[in-house]
């Protein structure tokens, strides 16, 4: 290769060396005596990227958390102040943001994401819809703040949808463990005191009072005095760990009542799963009486399945139901939800729907739902168990004996 540059060149080695030293002598004779300080590199681009919150495991955030990251750039808005999101000509809902009230309220303190979107029909020139409104919080924020933001969220989403014949619909509220606060705009600030006997009876429960009694709840949360540690002990035992309880997040809904449900996760296999369900629960409805009554439930998330069960049914469990739905989860390709709810019939009802993952797979889970059919009989609840919203296809065995 370096004969073939000196074929085209027309220039020997030593000529082309003797060139460049000649060019390096030129060179440094221009260059100053005394060189200045170095040049100090170009810094990098800062990273926009929000850190993910420190979630609870089996938590999940809903989809608006993420994309409606205050970092994000928003579209422009139309006149009106909102901004299409559905192209779709002539459909028969629009699809829309409002651009202008997100960006007002990422100012908030604590604030690190938010979503004002919704959708609208276009009925003879009059549109009617509604707006659902969330807003997520860094791991930073007090109470107070949130209060706050969501006082200040509310009037500014409802100014801004004033005259589009669009009103306010559901509201979220999301903290960075993965607790949420939710429900309907028309009771989320209804004034009120609680009754006499301590109810919520006769009213509405409000978005202020969950956020207080949602504090309550952290502040009696297991585990609080090791998290204000500068660091942890190494020398602490598994043990120590055990005794702190599990790690916990809170879905509260208002309406009629405050309805409050702590999550966490357990091996409902375990020895002592049974008397650990109860204790969380006991700790939650213990927080609760001085929001003037509420409708507690716990969930419990082991691995693909998720059991959720009201306060005043957790009687109803026994450690062989409980194992059951462990083994359930285990099958593959399968994921289940379960829950206990009450019936007029004598006996409550345990719902269970399996879905197969992925859906073309054919999990085998039959000696699964067997041995749960039974424990839910001897635990005297009514078992209604559907794969993909069907029925659980009956074996050979019980088909013959029918016919």
């Amino acid at each position: 290769m370096a004969a073939a540059r000196d074929l085209r060149t027309g220039l020997r080695p030593a000529a082309l060396l003797g060139g460049l030293g000649a060019m390096g002598l030129l060179l440094a004779a221009c260059a100053p005596a005394d060189p200045g300080p170095d040049v100090p590199e170009i810094p990098q681009p800062p990273n926009r990227d929000i850190a993910e919150p420190e979630l609870v495991a089996g938590a999940e955030l809903p989809v608006w958390a993420r994309s409606a990251d205050c970092d994000q750039p928003r579209p422009s808005a139309d006149d009106d102040g909102l901004s299409p999101t559905d192209p779709v000509p002539y459909a028969a809902e629009v699809t829309f943001v409002v651009p202008e009230a997100e960006l007002i309220l990422c100012e908030l303190p604590g604030v690190v994401s938010v979503s004002v979107e919704g959708a609208y029909a276009d009925r003879t020139g009059a549109r009617e819809g509604t707006a659902d409104l969330g807003l997520l919080f860094d791991s930073e924020a007090t109470s107070a703040q949130i209060a706050q933001a969501w006082s200040s969220a509310e009037t500014e989403a409802g100014a801004q949808l004033a005259g589009t014949g669009i009103a306010l619909g559901q509201l979220t509220l999301v903290l960075d463990d993965g607790s949420m606060i939710s429900g309907p705009a028309e009771v989320s600030s209804a004034p009120g005191q609680p009754t006499p006997d301590g109810t919520v009876t006769g009213r509405a429960a409000t978005i202020p009072e969950a956020i207080d009694l949602l504090a309550a709840l952290q502040q009696t949360a297991p585990g609080e005095d090791a998290q204000e540690t500068a660091a942890p002990d190494p020398s602490a035992s598994p043990s120590s760990a055990q005794e702190r309880g599990p790690e916990r997040r809170w879905s509260l809904s208002v309406g009629e009542q405050l309805e409050v449900t702590t999550v966490y996760t357990a091996d409902l296999a375990a020895e002592g799963a049974l008397p650990q369900l109860t204790e969380v629960l006991g700790d939650s409805q213990q927080a609760g009486q001085a929001s003037g009554g509420n409708r507690d439930a716990v969930t419990v998330i082991d691995g693909r399945v998720r059991l959720t069960v009201p306060g005043d049914l957790v009687d109803t469990l026994t450690p062989g139901l409980l194992e059951d739905l462990h083994d359930l989860g285990q099958v593959p390709d399968l994921q289940a939800t379960a829950r206990v709810e009450g019936s007029d019939a004598a006996a409550p009802v345990l719902r269970v729907r399996s879905q197969r993952l992925p859906e073309y797979n054919r999990p085998r889970y039959q000696d699964a739902a067997d041995a749960l059919a039974a424990s839910a009989s001897e635990a005297g609840l009514h078992l209604d168990h559907r794969l993909d919203g069907e029925p659980l296809p009956l074996d050979e065995d019980q088909a013959a004996a029918q016919d």
